[in-house]
């Protein structure tokens, strides 16, 4: 079992396949014929879903209701906060107001609700389908396998436990807020502590290479790939072994979940291998069909009502903030002097395009588009995928699970300027090497 599951989970998660003259991973695959045959119902489809959650949770905060309280099902997802309640209602209307385009237009249009719902329809059904396949991955032993091979390597350099690598991978070749998702999921089972789940939601929850191939076209740098690449990867590993060292990640208490079994990196002597097989055949023997469906069900219900309205209000309003305000203009100042002093061309149309990723990962590239200069073009595209939280998505799902990742909107801005000034740092060296 142990054996068969993993290689399932792996070419699943985790191998490339070539379908039609494109390369995608096989869950996207699955995942993308799904949406190609409910397109067309699937917004009303999330329109129901979303309203029917808010209704429900409106209702149950003036007047409880008993199911809502007691069943694993519900309960973490109908648990909120005046705040958290007022975000669910407003993405909801955002959301609703999109799928039937009625509405204010600066909610509506292409550059601010639009981005979110098109965002939403193509996300739905990965996310889904995957809750439920990567159990092949998490629950018959791979990530204990391959924690067990490589846990002297991964405590040392990255302060992380060794059955952390496939949680990694499958963020880094896969989908950011997905990995994000997954965190969460391993932190419940007891294998994470608070802040190893905030270093590798906010250091490894990297967008996939399909989506940096798209940023290369829209930037017209798709024939320096290779460097353009190789510097995200660089920015990547370096912020993955400086800011889990610095605060405010090494703040973060390293307490497990109080209501799981806590499932330490154990130093023991004797054939690491025959370690590694052990643990892996160990928990694929543990594996409980009903807790797995049981688990997988909670979190797609809870990704559904909750996750999508969060990453649609935080994402819409500050898509509206961006498109019709100047501040981002005024606070990108600094930005533009830092760049003249690196002596990047056209500086002062780049430093928006360096503080806009915040929002959404794929505006840098939309503003850096019209940019003359082929290197500043790199630059900008180099360290929008490296900044890596982005509230259209990882940073939305981090805030809504900020009980677990201890990370509030605040500490999210700082850890996204840390980024920021490691990829410019690495990108404009990059970028003075090759051009």
């Amino acid at each position: 079992m142990f054996i068969s599951c993993s290689l399932v989970g792996i070419l699943l998660f985790l191998v490339p396949v070539k379908i039609n003259g494109s390369s995608d991973l096989l869950i996207a695959v699955i995942a993308n014929g799904i949406t190609s045959v409910i397109g067309p119902v699937l917004p009303y489809v999330l329109s129901a879903f979303f309203v029917a959650g808010t209704l429900l949770a409106v209702v149950h905060w003036f007047k409880p209701i008993k199911v809502l309280n007691t069943s694993p099902l519900f309960k973490e997802s109908f648990e909120v906060t005046p705040a958290k309640l007022a975000i669910r209602v407003l993405g909801t209307i955002f959301f609703v107001m999109c799928a039937f385009q009625t509405g204010p237009e600066f909610v509506t249009s292409a550059a601010t609700g639009g981005t979110l719902y098109s965002l939403m329809l193509s996300l739905a059904a990965w996310h889904i389908v995957s809750f439920y396949l990567f159990s092949f991955l998490m629950d018959f032993g791979a990530m204990d396998f391959v924690g067990t091979l490589i846990k002297n390597i991964m405590r040392p350099v990255f302060t992380l436990p060794g059955n952390s690598a496939i949680d990694c991978m499958a963020s880094w070749v896969g989908n950011g807020p997905f990995g994000v998702i997954v965190t969460k999921m391993q932190y419940q089972e007891g294998y994470y502590t608070k802040r190893e789940s905030a270093v590798v939601a906010s250091c490894f929850s990297i967008v996939s290479i399909s989506f940096c191939t798209i940023v290369a076209k829209t930037l017209g740098i798709i024939d320096k790939f290779g460097p353009y690449y190789l510097s995200i990867t660089i920015t990547t590993i370096l912020c993955a072994l400086i800011l889990p060292r610095m605060w405010p990640l090494k703040q973060i208490p390293d307490v497990y979940n109080p209501d799981a079994p806590k499932r330490y990196d154990t130093a023991e002597k004797g054939n690491l291998f025959k370690q590694a097989v052990k643990c892996g055949a160990d928990k694929a023997g543990e594996a409980n069909f009903r807790h797995i469906v049981k688990r997988s069900n909670q979190t797609a219900l809870d990704f559904l009502i909750t996750v999508f309205p969060t990453m649609m209000a935080y994402g819409t309003l500050l898509l509206i903030i961006s498109e019709y305000t100047p501040i981002v203009k005024f606070i990108s100042l600094p930005v533009e002097w830092v760049l003249k002093l690196l002596q990047v061309p056209e500086a002062a149309a780049a430093a928006p395009a360096m503080l806009i990723g915040f929002i959404d990962m794929y505006l840098p590239a939309v503003a850096g588009s019209n940019i003359t200069s082929q290197m500043t073009r790199f630059i900008i595209g180099s360290v929008s995928i490296g900044q890596l939280i982005y509230m259209t998505e990882t940073g939305s799902i981090i805030l809504k699970n900020r009980q677990i990742f201890e990370l509030p909107l605040w500490k999210l801005v700082v850890l996204f300027l840390m980024r920021t000034v490691i990829a410019l740092a690495v990108a404009v060296v990059t970028a003075w090497i090759i051009f």
